[in-house]
């Protein structure tokens, strides 16, 4: 399954909304935006939405192409109704089911599934996203990203809980895997899912947030120190970025439990450098050791700068900035790495005494 994933990534392409000309609507006119829908106007939205997903297949790619797009094409407006939706996916159902054991097929169903957003299809991948096959993981995982973009423009058409439920699945996912493909679309969907905005679906960004920030704290305390390192921070450091923005657009008022996870992310983070200057010191490194040195000091520095946003007590800001974790590590190289081990010890011991978090959460590899 591996082989087909540069194929994978192609297909995801197609479903990128893009600025093409669809040629004339074959839906009557308003048919998308009707919040209810007739017998009739559903056997019309059946018909169309079948008569194109027939054209997918890998042995016409380009008929498949333009099939994909005028599917995906309405569910991309901004007006577009959850009746419209849901009968589109009450429709495909079976067809998206049949397509199970064709991977081509099979991944153009998960995608679209994701722009549908309706309550049945957010569950179906989230179930998909804990497959055997790594093919279907990954565009589980891509269709879920784009059912909280969908959220994010249009009106909802799956209810909290279900989000919920594909967003703590995605955490786990995250917070577990080895594979580089399913870090990076993983942290993508839950990002996206960060983004779903307040009058969609009330606190589901915020609680998406605090999923994402303790996902990738509990990654970052089991990386092993080894080759694929910094490959496997890079989405991490993209997704604190992401936490960073989401604290600054709320002005740093965001809920106990997301400041909590924030400051254990940033002790994991600290944590895992120590792991770093000590596997340094013990000449344990490899030939990436430079590039891994210093994604990891970008990961300490961007999460640091999230609790600086924060509305926590000005003292305590000033005690973290005192402890020069980012410049420690910078120096460890040319030192001992005793000033950064102190620096992050001092961290560990601040976060157990301001925030509760015990020690024992942030492994230091003892």
């Amino acid at each position: 399954m591996r082989a087909n994933l540069p194929r994978i990534l192609a297909i995801m392409l197609a479903f990128v909304p893009a600025s093409v000309a669809f040629g004339q609507d074959e839906l009557p006119a308003g048919l998308t935006s009707r919040t209810s829908l007739s017998p009739s106007e559903e056997r019309t939205v059946a018909d169309w939405a079948l008569a194109h997903w027939a054209r997918i297949n890998a042995e016409t790619p380009t008929a498949a192409r333009d099939a994909r797009r005028r599917l995906v094409e309405p569910l991309l407006r901004e007006d577009t109704s959850a009746g419209f939706r849901a009968a589109m996916d009450q429709a495909l159902t079976s067809a998206f089911r049949d397509a199970e054991g064709d991977v081509f097929r099979s991944v153009n169903a998960h995608l679209l599934m994701g722009w549908l957003a309706t309550d049945r299809s957010v569950r179906v991948l989230t179930e998909a996203v804990q497959s055997d096959q790594v093919a279907t993981r990954f565009a589980a995982a891509s269709g879920l990203s784009n059912a909280f973009r969908a959220a994010g423009f249009a009106p909802v058409a799956f209810q909290a809980q279900v989000g919920n439920s594909a967003v703590d699945t995605l955490a786990e996912v995250l917070s577990t895997s080895n594979d580089q493909h399913m870090l990076d679309s993983s942290s993508k969907a839950l990002v996206d899912a960060l983004g779903v905005p307040e009058t969609a679906i009330a606190g589901f960004g915020a609680r998406s947030g605090e999923r994402l920030a303790r996902a990738v704290g509990k990654r970052m305390n089991t990386l092993p120190i080894d080759g694929q390192l910094g490959s496997r921070l890079n989405p991490m450091l993209v997704a604190m970025a992401e936490i960073r923005t989401a604290v600054t657009q709320r002005r740093g008022a965001v809920g106990a439990n997301w400041q909590n996870a924030i400051m254990e992310m940033y002790g994991r983070a600290g944590a895992l450098g120590f792991r770093y200057v000590r596997a340094e010191q013990a000449g344990q490194l490899g030939s990436e050791a430079d590039r891994d040195r210093r994604t990891i000091a970008n990961t300490i520095q961007v999460a640091g700068t999230i609790p600086p946003l924060l509305r926590i007590d000005r003292a305590l800001q000033d005690q973290l900035v005192g402890l020069e974790l980012v410049e420690n590590f910078k120096r460890a190289a040319d030192s001992d790495g005793d000033e950064f081990q102190r620096s992050a010890t001092s961290l560990i011991r601040l976060l157990g005494d301001e925030f509760r978090l015990p020690s024992d959460r942030f492994n230091i590899g003892r």
